[in-house]
C-alpha cells in the first residue's frame, strides 16, 4: 500500500506548497530524529513502520516526504536490501530535484545516498556518475577551499580507482589533500584516509615503494590523531603487509598482517580481508597447508555471515584461493569443489567474465592433474574462445599453454609444440609478459628436446638449444627486473630446465668445444646469489668505483635513519629503523675490510682454471641433474670431460631414502627397517661413480645439483654388500676417498683466493640452555667440546653467561675460525629465519637468536665457521641455489669453508668428533681431509655395531680445503704445539651417534 501512496505523492507535488507546517515547529524533525535513533538502536522494522505511516498522512509536504523517504532507503541499506533502497532514494531524489532545483544541497545528499548504495552492490559505473553528481553541485554550493568538498572528490576518486581509470583518481586524490593541507590540520583522520588512498594508486601502478612512504606518513598520523579508529589502523596494517610482500619482505608483511588482525573485530571484513592476503602470502611461498587454513577461514566467514555483495566477492575469491590451494596440495578432490563451487555462484555477464575464465583454468587444471584430459580441454577451450574474442593476451597464453601440457602428457609432442607456441605468439611483445614468455619457452624447449630424443634428430636438437638459450637470456633479464632476491630463487627453480635442455642439446650436437660450453651453462645456472655476491666483491676491489659508490650509500642510509622522528611508532618506524641500522653496519665494515677483499670468481670459468686450482691427487665432480639425463662434468690436473649418465625415474626417491635411513639410528629403529640402505648405498654408488671411476683421485670434491644435495657421498658402498647385513663389513666410499663439497666451481674457486681476517685468531662459542624460556634442551657437553677446541688451536673461548649474542657477534666478524657448538633450529619453510641459539639473558628483552637473514648482512672474512648444531647443512631446496642452509647462510656473507650437519648430531659423541678434528687442522691438514681422516680412523675403531652412517657421515666441509693455518702459523699456536699437532696428525675422531628425530635441537645425553 505504502507504494501507491508513495507514487500518490510524487505525482500530486505540485499541488502543495510550502506552508507554515513546512517549519521546525511542525514536529516533523522530532519524528526523523526519532526514526534515527530507532535504527541506531536496531530497529529497522519498527522505523519502516513508522515511515509507512508518515507517508500515508495527507498533505505531507514534499520536503518531508522526500526525508521520509530518506530514512526508509538508509534503513533498507542498513538492512543489507541495497535494491529498495535504491528505489527510497530515487524518489527523493526526484522530488527534491522538483522542490529545490538541480543544483541544490539537497539533491546533492540524495546523489551521495545514492553513490553509497551503487557503492556497495560494487556497480562502479553508477557510483561514479553520483558520485560525479555530488561533486559538481558542491562545488557550485562551495568555495574551493571548502572541506566540505573533500569527501566527494574522496567518493569520485574512489570509484575511478575501482573503473581503473587510476591517473583520474590519483588527481582527485590530490585535490582533496590540498584542500585538507589548505585547513591547516594535518593530523585528521581524513588526513591519513587520503594518504592510504594514494598510497592504493602507487600499489596499482607498482610503485610499492612510494606507497610504503604514503603508508608510512598515514600511519603516524593514525597513531597520534584521537579519532582514529582500529577500523582504519587495521586497513593502513594490510595495505602495508601487501606492500612489503610485493617488495619481496615476506617476513615484514605478515609482521604487519599479524598487526592488522590485532586491531580487527573477529567477523569483520576487515579481517576476512587480512587473512585472505595472509593466504596469498603463503601459497606463493608454496606453503599451500597454512594458505588453506587461512582460506578456509574466510569461506567460514563468509559462509555465516550476510552475503552482501561485498561479502559475495570476497566469498567468489576465498573459495577460487582454497582450490588452489588444495591443487597445490595435490588434493585434486578438494581443489574441484571448491572451484567448481566458485563458478557456480560467479554471477554471468561481461562484469565477471574474466573471473570465470580464471576458475576455468583452475577447474581444468585439476581435471588434467586427475588425468581427465576430455574435461580439461573442454575448461581450456571455453577460456581460449572467450580470451580470443576480448583481446585478453594473459588468458589467451595460459588456455594455449595448459593445452600443450595436456598433449604433452598424453604423449602428443608435436601437437604440443604447436599449443606452446601459439601460446608464446599469444603474449604479443615478450617485454609485456616475461614471465610468461620464459615459461613458453621453457616448455617449447623441453618439446623439442622430448622429439629430438625420439626420433634422434639433429634439427629438434638444434631447435631445443636455440629456444632454450633464449630462454635462459630472458630469465636472467627477468630476474634483474624482479624486486628481490627470493623473487630470483623462485624463477630460477621454475625454469631450471632451460639450462637443462640447453646443456642436453649442446652435448647432443657435439664439436669440439661442447663439453665447455656445457660446463659453462652449468655454471651459469647455479648461485644466482653467490653471483651477485662475486660482482661486488670484484667492484670492491676498483676503489676509484666501489669505495665512492659504497660511501654514498652510507651517507644516504644515515640520512634517512636520521630523518626517522623520534620514539618508535610500531611497526612502521621500527621495522625500517631496524633494517637501517643494518644496512649502515654492513656498508660500514664494507668499507672498513675494503682492502682485504678480493675478486672471490667469476660466473663463467674456463676448465683449465679449474684444473689449475686442483692437487694432484684430487678430483672436482660437478653434476647437472636433467629432464632425461644426468650430467657429470670431470676435472683433475689434467683432464677436462663431460660424460651423460642415465638417470633413472626412481633416482630422487632413492636418495631421499637413503638419507633418511642414514638419519635414523639403528639403535631405535626396529631389527629388518634398514635392509635397504647398503641395496641403496651401492646402487647408487654404481649410477653416481663407477662410470666415472677412471678419473677418480684420492681426494674427491662434489659439487651436487637437485636431490644430490642430500646425499652423504662418503656413505655410499662401492662394492656389492654381503648378505649379512653386517655394517662394519661394506666397503664404504669414506674408507677409500677424502671428499668435501662446493656449491660451484666458480665458488670454490672464489674461496680458495678470498682473503681472511686473523684479528681474533679462534673463537669458541658453547652457550648455556639449563634455564633457557625457548624450551631448548640443555647441552651438557658443547663446552667440552668448545674447550678442546681452543686447546688445539688456542683462541677465545666464550662459555655460559659469556655465550651471548651481543658479546659474541662483535667477535665474529674479525675472527679467522669460528666454532659454534650450540642449538641450530631449522625452518624450512622460511629459511632466512632459521638461527643460531645464545646464551639467554636474564630479565633482558633481547632476542638471543642469530637468524640466517642476519647472517647474510654480517661480513664475515673468516677462514672456517664449525657449526657444531644440527642440520646446518639442511633446508629448503632450491634448484640452481641448493639448499638454504644456515652453512650457506654464512658462506654468503663470506665464510671461506663451513662444516655443518646434514641430520641432528648427538652432545655426547661430537665434542670427540670436534677434539679430533680442530687436532688434524692445527696440524695443517686440509680441512676437508681433516674431516675424512676422522671418519676413516672411526671406521677402523668404532665398535661393530656404531658403522652405521648414522654415526659417521653427518658432518660435511663446504669450499675451500687448503689447510687452516697455511696462511700464518702465528695464528693459534707455538712453534712447540705444532711440532706436537704434526707428530699426531694421522690421528683422527670417532664418529656421531644418538640422534634426534628431524627439525630438532642437538640431542641431549640419553638418561
Amino acid at each position: 500500500m505504502h507504494k501507491a501512496l508513495i507514487i500518490f505523492y510524487c505525482l500530486s507535488l505540485g499541488a502543495y506548497a510550502l506552508n507554515a507546517q513546512d517549519s521546525v515547529k511542525d514536529g516533523w524533525d522530532a519524528r526523523l530524529d526519532m526514526g534515527y535513533e530507532w535504527l541506531q538502536q536496531g530497529c529497522p522494522l519498527e522505523v519502516l513502520d513508522s515511515c509507512d505511516a508518515w507517508l500515508s498522512q495527507k498533505h505531507l509536504p514534499p520536503r518531508r516526504a522526500a526525508e521520509v523517504l530518506t530514512l526508509m532507503g538508509n534503513t533498507y541499506r542498513r538492512m543489507g536490501k541495497v535494491h529498495n533502497a535504491i528505489r527510497s532514494h530515487e524518489l527523493a531524489l526526484g522530488i527534491r530535484k522538483r522542490q529545490f532545483g538541480a543544483q541544490s544541497e539537497e539533491t546533492a545528499r540524495s546523489c551521495q545516498n545514492l553513490f553509497n548504495c551503487y557503492w556497495d552492490l560494487q556497480d562502479d559505473v553508477n557510483a561514479a556518475h553520483f558520485a560525479l553528481k555530488t561533486l559538481e553541485i558542491r562545488k557550485m554550493l562551495l568555495s574551493p577551499e571548502d572541506t566540505r568538498l573533500v569527501v566527494p572528490y574522496l567518493n569520485l576518486a574512489d570509484a575511478f580507482f575501482q573503473l581503473n581509470k587510476t591517473e583520474a583518481a590519483r588527481e582527485l586524490f590530490q585535490n582533496a589533500q590540498e584542500i585538507q593541507a589548505a585547513s591547516g590540520d594535518y593530523a585528521t583522520l581524513m588526513t591519513a584516509i587520503l594518504q592510504t588512498r594514494l598510497a592504493d594508486c602507487h600499489f596499482k601502478d607498482g610503485d610499492f615503494y612510494q606507497a610504503l612512504d604514503s603508508l608510512q606518513a598515514a600511519w603516524r598520523i593514525l597513531q597520534a590523531a584521537p579519532e582514529a579508529t582500529a577500523l582504519e589502523k587495521a586497513r593502513c596494517l594490510a595495505k602495508t603487509g601487501n606492500c612489503l610482500f610485493e617488495v619481496g619482505d615476506s617476513e615484514a608483511a605478515i609482521q604487519h598482517f599479524n598487526a592488522a588482525i590485532g586491531h580487527c573485530k573477529e567477523g569483520d571484513a576487515e579481517w576476512a580481508e587480512v587473512l585472505l592476503s595472509l593466504g596469498r602470502l603463503y601459497a606463493t611461498k608454496n606453503d599451500h597447508a597454512s594458505a588453506t587454513e587461512y582460506f578456509a577461514a574466510v569461506v567460514r566467514f563468509c559462509e555465516e555471515a550476510n552475503l552482501t555483495p561485498l561479502f559475495h566477492k570476497l566469498y567468489m575469491e576465498s573459495l577460487l584461493q582454497l582450490g588452489s590451494s588444495y591443487l597445490g596440495l595435490g588434493e585434486t578432490e578438494g581443489a574441484v569443489f571448491y572451484i567448481t563451487k566458485a563458478i557456480e555462484i560467479i554471477p554471468k555477464g561481461k562484469a565477471h567474465a574474466e573471473l570465470l575464465a580464471s576458475a576455468r583454468l583452475k577447474l581444468g587444471r585439476c581435471y588434467l592433474q586427475q588425468g581427465k584430459r576430455i574435461s580439461a580441454d573442454a575448461n581450456f577451450n571455453q577460456t581460449l574462445q572467450w580470451a580470443t574474442t576480448n583481446g585478453k593476451a594473459a588468458k589467451a597464453f595460459a588456455a594455449n599453454y595448459y593445452l600443450g601440457e595436456s598433449a604433452a602428457l598424453a604423449g602428443e609432442i608435436p601437437k604440443a609444440i604447436v599449443f606452446y607456441a601459439k601460446a608464446q605468439s599469444s603474449l604479443g611483445t615478450e617485454s609485456a609478459y616475461p614471465y610468461e614468455a620464459v615459461q613458453a619457452m621453457a616448455a617449447l624447449g623441453m618439446a623439442h628436446e622430448a622429439l629430438a630424443r625420439q626420433k634422434n634428430n639433429v634439427d629438434e636438437w638444434s631447435k631445443a638449444k636455440t629456444i632454450a638459450l633464449k630462454g635462459i637470456t630472458a630469465l636472467e633479464a627477468l630476474n634483474g627486473w624482479l624486486s628481490d632476491e627470493q623473487s630470483e630463487l623462485d624463477a630460477k627453480a621454475a625454469f631450471f630446465q632451460l639450462y637443462s635442455t640447453a646443456i642436453a642439446a649442446t652435448l647432443a650436437l657435439g664439436g669440439p668445444q661442447a663439453d665447455e660450453a656445457a660446463f659453462q651453462l652449468t655454471e651459469r645456472y647455479r648461485g644466482s646469489q653467490f653471483q651477485h655476491l662475486s660482482l661486488q666483491a670484484k667492484e670492491m676491489n676498483n676503489p676509484s668505483t666501489q669505495i665512492q659508490k659504497l660511501r654514498r650509500s652510507l651517507a644516504t642510509a644515515k640520512q634517512r635513519r636520521a630523518s626517522l622522528p623520534g620514539g618508535a611508532i610500531f611497526p612502521l618506524q621500527e621495522v625500517e629503523a631496524n633494517k637501517l641500522d643494518s644496512i649502515i653496519l654492513s656498508l660500514q665494515n664494507q668499507l672498513s675490510a675494503n682492502e682485504s677483499v678480493t675478486d672471490r670468481a667469476t660466473a663463467t670459468l674456463k676448465p683449465s682454471e679449474i684444473r689449475k686450482l686442483l692437487a694432484p691427487n684430487q678430483t672436482m665432480l660437478e653434476y647437472h641433474w636433467g629432464e632425461q639425463a644426468l650430467f657429470a662434468f670431470v676435472f683433475t690436473r689434467d683432464t677436462f670431460l663431460a660424460k651423460t649418465l642415465p638417470l633413472p625415474k626412481n633416482m630422487a626417491a632413492d636418495i631421499l631414502q637413503f638419507f633418511a635411513l642414514c638419519n635414523q639410528n639403528p639403535d631405535w629403529m626396529p631389527d629388518g627397517s634398514q635392509a635397504d640402505l647398503p641395496i641403496l648405498a651401492h646402487q647408487l654408488y654404481a649410477q653416481l661413480l663407477a662410470p666415472l671411476k677412471p678419473w677418480l683421485r684420492q681426494q674427491l670434491t662434489i659439487v651436487p645439483d637437485a636431490w644430490l644435495y642430500y646425499l652423504p657421498f662418503d656413505a655410499l658402498v662401492t662394492v656389492p654388500p654381503s648378505q649379512s647385513g653386517h655394517f662394519w663389513e661394506y666397503q664404504y666410499l669414506a674408507r677409500t676417498y677424502s671428499i668435501g663439497y662446493a656449491n660451484a666451481a666458480f665458488t670454490y674457486r672464489a674461496a680458495r683466493f678470498s682473503s681472511v681476517s686473523f684479528g681474533n685468531g679462534l673463537v669458541a662459542v658453547a652457550p648455556n640452555f639449563t634455564q633457557d624460556t625457548r624450551q631448548l634442551l640443555p647441552l651438557y657437553n658443547n663446552v667440552n667440546e668448545a674447550k678442546a677446541a681452543t686447546k688445539e688451536l688456542g683462541g677465545r673461548l666464550l662459555q655460559g653467561a659469556s655465550a651471548t649474542k651481543k658479546a659474541v657477534l662483535p667477535l665474529l666478524q674479525n675472527s679467522q675460525a669460528v666454532l659454534f657448538s650450540t642449538h641450530a633450529i631449522l625452518d624450512d619453510q622460511r629459511p632466512a629465519s632459521s638461527y643460531l641459539a645464545f646464551t639467554e639473558v636474564e630479565d633482558s628483552m633481547e632476542n638471543e637468536n642469530l637468524y640466517a637473514w642476519e647472517i647474510h648482512n654480517l661480513p664475515f672474512f673468516t677462514d672456517l665457521i664449525v657449526l657444531s648444531a644440527c642440520q646446518t647443512a639442511n633446508g629448503q631446496l632450491y634448484r640452481g641455489e641448493g639448499l638454504l642452509s644456515m652453512a650457506r647462510a654464512f658462506q654468503l656473507a663470506g665464510a671461506k669453508t663451513v662444516v655443518a650437519s646434514l641430520w641432528n648430531v648427538d652432545d655426547k659423541q661430537t665434542p670427540e668428533l670436534m677434539e679430533q678434528y680442530f687436532s688434524n687442522l692445527a696440524a695443517s691438514v686440509p680441512k676437508s681431509q681433516a674431516l675424512s681422516l676422522a671418519k676413516q680412523h672411526y671406521l677402523c675403531n668404532a665398535q661393530r655395531t656404531k658403522t652405521h652412517p648414522f654415526f659417521w657421515s653427518g658432518f660435511i666441509s663446504i669450499g675451500d680445503d687448503s689447510p687452516l693455518l697455511q696462511q700464518g702459523s702465528q695464528f693459534f699456536k707455538s712453534s712447540w704445539k705444532l711440532a706436537t699437532a704434526a707428530l699426531g696428525s694421522v690421528l683422527v675422531l670417532v664418529g656421531l651417534h644418538l640422534f634426534c628425530k628431524r627439525r630438532t635441537t642437538r640431542y641431549p645425553l640419553r638418561p
